[in-house]
């Protein structure tokens, strides 16, 4: 059903300006799937009033608190005691109206923004495209943290629990926004998570120009993945595993 939702999402590209209602609409339909584990009635009343909004009955501004609201209580939320197959099912519901609220948020485009900061070629990054899109399914799926600043998007985690051990599958923080600490906060928080959820380690497929940042976070280098390109014959994908406890 999740891929289903995926490719649903990408045929109706989503992730347009000019589609932001159905995104919204699409958002909905894919927290609601998971309404019923929700745990906190703040989180629902947050479900419902997205509902108002696309009902016309709430304005932007009303809808972006309630986003925010959403966003603080998913990121607060303790954990249950009702697991699924892929961690604490309430945590995974509350990120699902978070991520229903935000819109999808404009995560692609800090993901592309980032990854040319490395001074990969246009052509190189269009290769890449596919690579660097989120599909709006996973929002609802996949553990996603996203920090915003003045409104808007800047930098985004996203863990894949599909993966054993749990992926790290997106870490991306906007060009004039790194060195303030994002990419450290959105990768603690994501570990926290990884680790409620009973894994010890998280994998990463590093890109090298992020090595460093990886190594200085306690990561071990496993082993290493040819990923020539043009320019770059010798170009390689470190492949790394965290700990989701830090050192003692």
């Amino acid at each position: 059903m999740r891929d289903t939702l995926d490719r649903l999402a990408a045929d109706l590209k989503l992730d347009s300006p000019e589609r932001e209602t159905l995104r919204l609409r699409f958002g909905l339909a894919c927290a609601r799937r998971v309404a019923h584990l929700l745990e906190n009635e703040d989180v629902r009343a947050c479900l419902d009033g997205l509902e108002s909004y696309l009902r016309g009955e709430m304005g932007r501004g009303a809808l972006n608190a309630l986003a925010a609201r959403a966003a603080a209580l998913a990121g607060a939320h303790p954990g249950s005691r009702s697991l699924d197959g892929c961690g604490h099912a309430a945590v995974s519901a509350s990120y699902a109206v978070a991520r229903a609220l935000a819109g999808q948020a404009r995560v692609n485009q800090v993901a592309f923004k980032s990854k040319a900061h490395w001074a990969y070629t246009a052509r190189q990054l269009e290769a890449w495209r596919d690579n660097l899109t989120t599909p709006a399914g996973t929002l609802a799926s996949h553990p996603t943290f996203v920090a915003e600043m003045s409104g808007s998007v800047v930098a985004f985690v996203q863990l894949n629990p599909r993966a054993e051990p749990w992926r790290l599958e997106s870490l991306w923080v906007l060009p004039e926004c790194m060195g303030r600490g994002l990419g450290k906060a959105l990768l603690a928080r994501a570990l926290e998570i990884a680790r409620a959820a009973g894994q010890t380690d998280v994998a990463i497929d590093a890109d090298p120009n992020a090595l460093g940042f990886y190594l200085s976070r306690g990561a071990r280098r496993l082993a290493d993945v040819a990923a020539p390109i043009d320019g770059q014959p010798q170009r390689i994908r470190p492949q790394l595993l965290l700990a989701t406890l830090p050192p003692a």
